[in-house]
Order: structure tokens, then sequence, then C-alpha cells
């Protein structure tokens, strides 16, 4: 026999409890509601075993897991996972343009710049040279 699964509860007793429901080697405390902790007071810390037979074999024992949700959660995760990767991408886009605005604004400024100094240069030869 192979363990193929378990699951674990703690739960606290309070100190001196006996365990009941004993039949067959199975000792329960479920019965009882817990322990209310108060400062200074002992806790007794337990545990309990159920042995539940299950009709699941080791190799499908993992099914459970990836079976996990329905297939409408799955489209609905990747619509949104699409729809926050559309707006990252248009919040890059607007500040790349933005950017690009800007330089080309500076480059577009230099360029007036460069023709209106270059444009004297040439007028100042020209008189030179005639005059």
């Amino acid at each position: 026999m192979r363990i193929v699964g378990f699951e674990v509860t703690p739960r606290s007793v309070p100190h001196g409890y006996a365990c009941t429901n004993v039949e067959e080697g199975n000792h329960s405390i479920v019965e009882h509601g817990g322990q209310k902790v108060v400062a200074g007071d002992p806790i007794q810390f337990s545990y309990q075993i159920h042995i539940n037979h299950s009709d699941k074999t080791w190799a499908t024992r993992m099914e459970h897991y990836m079976n996990y949700g329905s297939a409408a959660l799955d489209w609905e995760s990747f619509a949104i996972s699409i729809a926050i990767v559309a707006a990252c991408t248009l919040v890059v886009l607007c500040i790349l343009a933005s950017v690009l605005n800007k330089d080309f604004h500076a480059l577009k400024t230099l360029r007036q710049t460069y023709r209106n100094r270059t444009s004297q240069i040439r007028r100042r030869v020209r008189s030179v040279a005639s005059g």
C-alpha cells in the first residue's frame, strides 16, 4: 500500500484531556472544540490519524491538482492577462511617442538654427567676395 495523499489538521486540547472514541486503534479528539489559549496555561499539542481508503492509484494521484478549476476560469485569467499587457503596452507607447516628439521638435529647431547660421555665413562670404 502506498500513501497517495494526506491532509493535516492541527489542534490543541486542554492539558490532561483524554482521548475518546477509541475504536480499532483510532483515537479521536474531534468532539472537543479545541483549547482556549490563556497566558501561563500549558498547551498540549496533539494529532490524530484517520485512514481513508480510496480507489485512486499512485499513477493518477496528481489528477486532482491538474483538473483544478474550470475552463471558464482559465479563459477569464487569460483575458485579464491580455488586458493588462495591452494597457502596459499602451502606456509605454504613449511615453515613447512623447519623448520622440520632443526629440524631433528639438532636431527640427536645431536644423532651423543651422540653416539660419549657414545662410548668414554665406551672405557674409558673398558680401566680402563681392565688395
